[in-house]
């Protein structure tokens, strides 16, 4: 068979849509809107969808994560860490965010536990970015602790932890932070690093195929959804206990996040510490892995 593959294709009016001018058999889409949805039935060719959404849609073949696997998993993570209180953090503007975030709640109400919502003001009314993260740590700031949360997918979940840092909120000392999906660069790019939920995402591809296969020979959709429980949990710093260690070195990352866009020196960061300069840089590049001026350097940027 031949593929070929589109990267978010847009129309003259920026809308997502398959070019007019292609003539494929069929398609596996990452349908997230009802203007995708429709466009692709006008189109009247096979398709099957790897979202979590729109799995009313019966002329679709439907491949994707199973929601209910997904919660239990993430409540099964923290449980292991003997955190019994949960929360969610799921902007209604992160795709599938409000599927995922729901099933969380479900699952951990299931449990006989209390799950809170952290609602971001932002996406519904646009609130001021500072002002929305200032209440979202405020709510933080007053539950119980440990407290445990699930966050839709990565970008989200590095703002949280940004927000935390920002408010002196200690990460994964307080709040543990778990993405509901992989991304490697992204949960990487802050310290400490997000935890995160690996997807079986090369078996999505390879049943999203088959399906497909069988639809342009049958032209017939499969009745039910597949839906594939996820790998595993990619354990990394923000929900890693062992990791709140050394105090000392963790209050001084917090300064550095607090202080890195002013007149920051490592001579403050010693005095931070407590400790000679080389004694504080050893340890600290021991615990994150980096040096305390590499670290300096990339949260100016992140800034």
């Amino acid at each position: 068979a031949n593929w070929e593959l589109l990267i978010a294709p847009r129309d003259a009016e920026r809308r997502l849509r398959i070019p007019e001018e292609w003539s494929g058999d069929g398609v596996i889409a990452l349908v997230r809107d009802v203007s995708l949805l429709k466009h692709l039935r006008r189109r009247g060719m096979p398709t099957v969808n790897i979202s979590g959404m729109f799995h009313n849609a019966r002329w679709l073949g439907h491949v994707a994560t199973d929601n209910f696997a997904r919660a239990r998993l993430a409540y099964e993570h923290f449980s292991s860490l003997r955190v019994a209180h949960f929360a969610t953090y799921c902007p209604s503007l992160r795709r599938e965010a409000d599927l995922r975030g729901e099933e969380f709640v479900r699952y951990v109400h299931s449990r006989g536990y209390p799950c809170e919502v952290l609602v971001s003001e932002a996406d519904a009314a646009r609130t001021e970015r500072s002002s929305d993260r200032q209440r979202i740590a405020a709510k933080l700031s007053i539950l119980p602790k440990p407290v445990g949360v699930f966050v839709s997918d990565p970008y989200p979940a590095r703002e949280l932890v940004e927000t935390c840092q920002s408010h002196g909120v200690d990460v994964p000392g307080e709040v543990l932070v778990l993405s509901g999906d992989e991304d490697d660069l992204l949960c990487n790019l802050i310290l400490p690093s997000v935890s995160s939920i690996e997807l079986a995402s090369h078996r999505i591809g390879w049943e999203a195929c088959k399906i497909l296969d069988s639809m342009v020979r049958t032209g017939t959709p499969p009745s039910q959804p597949q839906l594939l429980a996820p790998l595993g949990i990619c354990a990394r710093r923000s929900t890693d206990h062992n990791a709140i260690g050394d105090s000392c070195m963790e209050s001084v990352q917090r300064y550095i996040q607090q202080h890195a866009t002013g007149q920051l020196q490592i001579r403050d960061l010693v005095r931070v510490a407590g400790m000679s300069r080389r004694s504080m840089e050893l340890r600290f590049r021991e615990v994150f892995g980096r040096s305390p001026a590499e670290e300096i350097r990339r949260v100016r940027v992140e800034k």
